[in-house]
């Protein structure tokens, strides 16, 4: 949910890079220079957050990729990465979650509207924003990337339940050696997805228990603030409003997402057991063969003496 218009934000074209550059001057006036969270759980992340929007290095951390380039640069890079909703890539010496830090300065940008700290409401709106934004496109993406991999899982498993439910077929088919070659190099293919997948997964998961975490901790700081603020002024409660509704459309997201996640790694197992399977026949076939083999080379042999 926006928390300023689009006409407001038009009227300024601060860039993201510019946006970032104003959080350590505009969340950090009328506080002591080491700035205070109002959240001391969030102190750290805090701090960590202003360092990094300052940085002008900052940029080389976020990978911008569509939704087909990630899965392209999942499964075809030669090293895994861990990437953040697939976009942060985690800095040297970094200690706290960026969706933790995301919420540490949503937070403070709203201590600042209702301590009425900031010299600029509107300045201050314009970063909440951008970190609402950032927060919505992190979900996004990891809906995204959760729904391809889905689709990648559900289409490789009815590929493969083809053969599995016609095994006769299957068996002696598998007597070509140049079809089991190529049944074990799919199969390769195959294990090197279901380890990209589950890896990517597992780390989305953890990504998303943090953000669940960060979020509470949001909620109950917003119905805090109201309490021990109110009454607010009409623009702090429409803001208000907003960032709760924010906040609970977030938990529901990141509930979902959760779902998603667990039930992706039960099609994971369901696709490494047809895998198992395919490759214990594929095995069985090659035996076969090497002991026909043998015992023809032994025949052969009895024929000559």
């Amino acid at each position: 949910m926006a928390l300023i218009s689009k006409s407001q934000q038009q009227r300024t074209s601060a860039t993201d890079a510019e946006i970032r550059a104003k959080h350590k001057s505009e969340y950090s006036k009328d506080i002591s220079r080491e700035p205070i969270h109002p959240i001391s759980q969030l102190q750290g992340p805090f701090e960590e957050s202003i360092v990094e929007a300052t940085e002008s290095t900052g940029s080389e951390r976020l990978v911008g990729l569509d939704a087909q380039s990630r899965r392209r640069d999942l499964l075809e890079s030669i090293e895994y990465k861990r990437l953040c909703g697939r976009k942060w890539l985690q800095r040297p010496g970094e200690r706290y979650h960026p969706i933790w830090k995301l919420i540490a300065q949503i937070s403070f940008g709203i201590h600042l509207l209702v301590k009425r700290l900031a010299k600029s409401d509107f300045e201050v709106l314009k970063i909440l924003q951008n970190h609402v934004d950032e927060l919505d496109g992190f979900l996004g993406r990891s809906t995204e990337d959760f729904l391809l991999i889905q689709v990648d899982v559900r289409t490789r498993i009815q590929y493969l339940n083809l053969p599995l439910q016609n095994l006769v077929v299957f068996d002696e088919m598998l007597q070509d050696r140049n079809f089991r070659l190529t049944m074990i190099d799919y199969n390769l293919k195959i294990e090197h997805a279901i380890e990209r997948f589950a890896a990517a997964i597992e780390d989305a998961l953890k990504d998303v228990q943090k953000g669940k975490e960060a979020i509470g901790v949001l909620w109950r700081y917003l119905k805090q603030s109201a309490e021990e603020y109110g009454p607010l002024s009409s623009n702090l409660l429409a803001i208000y409003k907003a960032m709760l509704a924010n906040t609970e459309g977030w938990n529901v997201a990141f509930s979902n997402l959760r779902r998603q996640g667990v039930a992706l790694q039960s099609a994971l197992s369901q696709l490494c057991l047809a895998i198992t399977e395919l490759q214990r026949r594929v095995g069985i076939a090659s035996r076969k063969e090497a002991v026909s083999t043998r015992l023809t080379i032994f025949h052969f042999y009895l024929a000559l003496s």
